[in-house]
């Protein structure tokens, strides 16, 4: 019986034209702080590099940036999810590595 449940709504979703959502969420509680100014030059030129749409969120300590949350969203790109997931945890990586090598405070 949840078989059968389970392929018809599977079919009900399919029918209905459902998409997959292509959002993911990163944190990061940083080793090393960084300077919040260089943070965020950095967040903006990650910007201009990408189709995806990014949010933040950070918690700083004497105004240093010690965590953050970064939420990138690729709803609206026409990356399948085999493409979209190791692309945004790639593009992740490397705004992870750029913070600390050039704003590490």
């Amino acid at each position: 019986m949840k078989t059968l449940i389970s392929i018809l709504l599977c079919s009900l979703l399919a029918a209905c034209g459902f998409q997959s959502i292509k959002l993911v969420g990163y944190g990061k509680k940083l080793d090393v702080p960084v300077f919040e100014a260089c943070f965020f030059e950095k967040l903006e030129e990650y910007r201009s590099l990408t189709n995806y749409l990014l949010s933040v969120e950070v918690e700083k300590v004497e105004g240093q940036i010690t965590y953050y949350e970064l939420t990138i969203d690729g709803t609206n790109t026409e990356d399948s999810d085999e493409v979209f997931t190791p692309k945004s945890f790639k593009e992740s990586k490397e705004f992870l590595e750029n913070i600390v090598n050039e704003c590490s405070a």
